[in-house]
Protein backbone atom coordinates (compact mmCIF):
# COMPACT_ATOMS: atom_id res chain seq x y z
CA UNK A 1 0.00 0.00 0.00
CA UNK A 2 1.31 3.44 -0.83
CA UNK A 3 0.10 5.14 2.36
CA UNK A 4 1.61 4.03 5.65
CA UNK A 5 1.90 5.57 9.07
CA UNK A 6 5.49 5.69 10.28
CA UNK A 7 7.54 7.47 12.87
CA UNK A 8 8.49 10.41 10.63
CA UNK A 9 12.24 9.92 10.32
CA UNK A 10 12.01 10.46 6.55
CA UNK A 11 9.81 13.37 5.53
CA UNK A 12 9.57 15.44 2.35
CA UNK A 13 11.02 18.90 2.84
CA UNK A 14 10.39 20.57 -0.52
CA UNK A 15 7.06 21.71 -1.92
CA UNK A 16 7.40 19.29 -4.85
CA UNK A 17 8.22 16.44 -2.46
CA UNK A 18 5.22 17.19 -0.28
CA UNK A 19 2.85 17.42 -3.24
CA UNK A 20 4.27 14.18 -4.64
CA UNK A 21 3.86 12.37 -1.33
CA UNK A 22 0.26 13.58 -1.03
CA UNK A 23 -0.53 12.37 -4.55
CA UNK A 24 1.06 8.98 -3.82
CA UNK A 25 -0.99 8.74 -0.61
CA UNK A 26 -4.25 9.54 -2.40
CA UNK A 27 -3.37 7.06 -5.13
CA UNK A 28 -2.81 4.37 -2.49
CA UNK A 29 -6.17 5.03 -0.87
CA UNK A 30 -7.97 4.98 -4.23
CA UNK A 31 -6.22 1.80 -5.33
CA UNK A 32 -7.10 0.06 -2.07
CA UNK A 33 -10.74 1.09 -2.50
CA UNK A 34 -10.83 -0.14 -6.09
CA UNK A 35 -9.34 -3.53 -5.18
CA UNK A 36 -11.82 -3.89 -2.33
CA UNK A 37 -14.74 -2.93 -4.57
CA UNK A 38 -13.65 -5.43 -7.24
CA UNK A 39 -13.43 -8.19 -4.62
CA UNK A 40 -16.87 -7.39 -3.20
CA UNK A 41 -18.34 -7.30 -6.71
CA UNK A 42 -16.80 -10.70 -7.53
CA UNK A 43 -18.22 -12.23 -4.35
CA UNK A 44 -21.67 -10.76 -5.03
CA UNK A 45 -21.59 -12.00 -8.63
CA UNK A 46 -20.61 -15.51 -7.51
CA UNK A 47 -23.44 -15.53 -4.97
CA UNK A 48 -25.90 -14.35 -7.61
CA UNK A 49 -24.82 -17.06 -10.05
CA UNK A 50 -25.11 -19.74 -7.38
CA UNK A 51 -28.75 -18.79 -6.90
CA UNK A 52 -30.88 -19.42 -3.87
CA UNK A 53 -29.93 -22.45 -1.83
CA UNK A 54 -32.58 -24.46 0.01
CA UNK A 55 -30.82 -26.42 2.74
CA UNK A 56 -34.01 -27.16 4.68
Amino acid sequence: MALTIGYGQVVPTTIVGRIDSMLIGVQGVLLTGMVTAAFVHAVQEAARRAGPQDDA
